[in-house]
């Protein structure tokens, strides 16, 4: 999902056409946020881990029944996938899953 301070520090250090960035927000689909266009998360996902080397993606993902998907197209693809902030901590500690949370112990 869009999280805008992740996306804002990423593309301060790389180049935007090297981010892709996907949401469910209809609000947000389709916009370019901080140089980046954000994918519709339902219709790109595939072409997500199809292209990109590392999926970082949030914890709204186990709310929204994407979670399922992205470890499928994870070991589909052979691309690491690690979830971003507390809210996953319970789900990524249960599933195995690789999480990233760099305010918590």
């Amino acid at each position: 999902g869009f999280q805008p301070a992740i996306i804002d520090n990423f593309a301060k250090r790389l180049p935007t056409q090297n981010i892709k960035v996907t949401d469910l927000d209809k609000d947000n689909i389709n916009k370019i946020k901080y140089e980046v266009l954000v994918w519709d998360g339902r219709k790109m996902a595939k072409e997500l881990f199809r292209t990109c080397d590392v999926i970082l993606a949030t914890g709204s993902t186990v709310v929204n029944d994407g979670l399922s998907q992205l470890i499928s197209l994870s070991e589909k693809y052979q691309r690491p996938l690690y979830l971003y902030g507390t809210t996953v901590a319970g789900a990524s500690k249960i599933l195995g899953l690789e999480r990233l949370c760099f305010q918590s112990s």
